[in-house]
């Protein structure tokens, strides 16, 4: 097995399965961001401008699970075809 390197590059696939399974479990970060702007007008003196805004996906409890369910499959495929590879 140490010297198949595509062997040992199916071997990772499934490494790199199992940490979709945990990606898939973990929930999105917010968004925040901030704007701040100054302007030059007639008047005496600048203008500032300011705005922050703060965003969240949140997704459907149905669809969370079913995207770790997807990622299940697919540590399971790997699993098939590194066995497929690997027949001593």
């Amino acid at each position: 097995m140490k010297k198949n390197l595509q062997l040992m590059a199916q071997h990772y696939n499934i490494d790199m399965a199992n940490a979709q399974v945990i990606t898939a479990r973990l929930f999105t970060n917010p968004d925040f961001g901030i704007n701040n702007g100054i302007a030059g007008t007639d008047e005496p003196g600048p203008l500032s401008e300011q705005s922050a805004s703060i965003s969240q996906l949140i997704t459907i409890a149905g669809k969370r699970n079913k995207n770790i369910q997807l990622a299940k499959i697919g540590v399971e495929q790997a699993r098939y075809q590194f066995l497929t590879w690997y027949e001593p």
